[in-house]
């Protein structure tokens, strides 16, 4: 789980002083002398992005006409190994909702709305607060302001912010892209290689990644760490290689999720077609260097295609092979899989040497996201 506003991974503060390391600070706490339901969390303006907690579904949601003071409002189920949960989010900016009751929350720290500052309210803030049932209740439970009968054992103990340090998940890896243009040589930018079995690394020519040489059917790759607990994307552009005789439409490319640095190591997608003799691209799914499953393309490969490919908690891995003109769709269902690493390995063939003429493959915008990303790939 992650906070509601803010610096998504740090506990706002409740200094007088400074608004933290968050960006908001508490201006009111859980269970204070006023008997409040949960926390109000400030920085003095409204328009702030408000974010589910974690995934779940949108169980209420309420206009300032009907939320008896609370202005417009959103609750958020969570169901949780250790039981069900219900988020409360108040006082949201006008126009700002972006989830409507019934929705499913994707992941956590997805955007829901803006801090507002509507219904009974001194200022703009957020007023946050965790049950165990799926009410609206009360702001403050003390006589005089709490006709709903709600009462505090229906809050979580320790209040809204706990339950989220309690529950708290890795926060959610960065957006990744990779374009290659740098000066030609070795690829660097935090990629490890993955050498050839005669002892070839791929490298860096003309703002592309490409083999140094021809080696038949030898392979190498370049690898990084990634995070495997959110389901996770990686697409690319790649160009075609020469097989026998300088026969081209040639293909031997994928990703690797889950590589421990080695060759064959992980779980993903291979691009593969003989050359243009050839009528037999397709997507295989392999796993340590074993193909389980393939599925044939509905058209073949030519000089350029993009492969976009991705991998959920499940096992599941889906995605799209497209060129120019034509496109395909693939996927292969849930499994269980025991990756030997936590690494995204790009692996690419060797043209074929028995050419008087040889044609490099290439690979071009390279782009890695999970599903809790938001907002625009780094410049």
């Amino acid at each position: 789980m992650s906070y509601p506003v803010g610096d998504p991974n740090i506990r706002p503060t409740d200094s007088a002083d400074s608004l933290g390391q968050n960006g908001y600070q508490i201006t009111q706490q859980f269970m204070n002398d006023y008997g409040h339901t949960g926390v109000d969390l400030a920085n003095g303006a409204s328009g702030g992005e408000v974010r589910a907690i974690g995934p779940g579904m949108v169980s209420l949601r309420l206009n300032a006409a009907s939320s008896f003071g609370f202005g417009n409002v959103l609750v958020i189920r969570h169901d949780l190994p250790d039981g069900t949960f219900y988020s409360l989010y108040t006082h949201l900016q006008d126009g700002s909702v972006l989830v409507d009751q019934g929705d499913e929350i994707l992941f956590s720290g997805q955007p829901i709305a803006s801090v507002g500052n509507t219904g009974h309210s001194t200022g703009p803030h957020l007023h946050f607060a965790v049950k165990f049932v799926n009410t609206l209740g009360c702001g403050y439970i003390k006589p005089g302001h709490c006709a709903s009968g709600d009462i505090f054992a229906n809050y979580v103990d320790g209040g809204p912010l706990q339950f989220v340090a309690d529950h708290q998940t890795a926060p959610c890896p960065p957006r990744f892209t990779d374009f290659f243009n740098r000066p030609d040589g070795a690829v660097v930018n935090g990629w490890t290689n993955i050498p050839s079995g005669a002892g070839h690394n791929l490298l860096v020519d003309n703002e592309k990644l490409t083999t140094p040489a021809p080696q038949g059917d030898d392979r190498a790759g370049i690898y990084r760490p990634i995070n495997l607990t959110f389901p996770v994307s990686a697409w690319a552009t790649f160009t075609h290689m020469n097989g026998f005789g300088g026969l081209l439409n040639r293909y031997d490319a994928g990703f690797l999720f889950g590589n421990d640095g080695t060759i064959v190591g992980g779980y993903g997608v291979f691009l593969g077609r003989g050359d243009q003799n050839y009528a037999d691209s397709s997507v295989a799914l392999v796993l340590n260097g074993v193909t389980l499953e393939s599925q044939a393309s509905s058209f073949q490969y030519g000089a350029l295609i993009n492969l976009f490919a991705t991998l959920e908690v499940d096992g599941s891995m889906s995605g799209s092979v497209y060129g120019p003109e034509d496109s395909f769709d693939f996927s292969f269902g849930p499994r269980s899989v025991n990756v030997p690493g936590n690494n995204l390995a790009l692996i690419q063939g060797f043209p074929d040497e028995r050419s008087s003429v040889i044609t490099n493959p290439t690979v071009d915008e390279l782009n890695v996201e999970h599903a809790c990303n938001t907002g625009p790939f780094p410049e």
